[in-house]
């Protein structure tokens, strides 16, 4: 079985887990705005709603904090790739219903995203980041270099994340200008 060199394990951990601090924090920032987002679904009966909508962000910072320590990095990889799959059956099933009109709850407030087929390959690329975390990881040292390597690393793929949410969030009203001007 191939092995991941420590540098990117510890780059995607990172990564994944503040992109899923974020999220979880967003949405106990406003979770009558989530709850909002959930309802919209229509997946869930209201009763559960607000269960469901508490234990989103909560297994997100579980998630988040398992992929820190390296110990438990693989649980948590698992665990938010799980957590992927259900928020990416939600998105697939509204898209099929044809209801593109609601927000996805990605972030809470800070999100404001319609669905679109592409938060489903967005979600399959963070699903694959997290999957190289079950890989095992090369015996090496990390080193100061390393370091700085990572951080860097985190911040780019942070701006790049944002950036790819930013796009897919204005997708629509970039299509709605291209109408426009023709």
């Amino acid at each position: 079985m191939p092995s991941v060199d420590p540098v990117i394990n510890n780059l995607l951990a990172f990564s994944l887990a503040l992109l899923f601090a974020f999220s979880a924090a967003m949405k106990f920032y406003d979770l009558a705005e989530f709850r909002s987002a959930l309802a919209g679904y229509r997946i869930v009966s209201s009763f559960l709603e607000l269960p469901i909508a508490l234990a989103v962000p909560i297994a997100e910072l579980g998630c988040a904090s398992l992929l820190l320590i390296t110990a438990s990095r693989v649980r948590g990889a698992a665990a938010l790739m799980a957590l992927l799959c259900v928020f990416s059956g939600a998105i697939a099933i509204n898209l099929a219903r044809g209801r593109t009109h609601i927000d996805c709850g990605c972030f809470g407030p800070a999100g404001g995203h319609r669905l679109s087929g592409w938060m489903l390959v967005r979600n399959a690329v963070i699903f694959a980041a997290a999957a190289v975390l079950l890989l095992p990881v090369s015996a090496r040292a990390i080193l100061w270099p390393d370091s700085i390597t990572i951080a860097l690393g985190v911040a780019a793929l942070m701006g790049l994340n944002l950036s790819a949410s930013y796009a897919i969030a204005n997708l629509p009203r970039t299509r709605e200008l291209g109408a426009v001007s023709r």
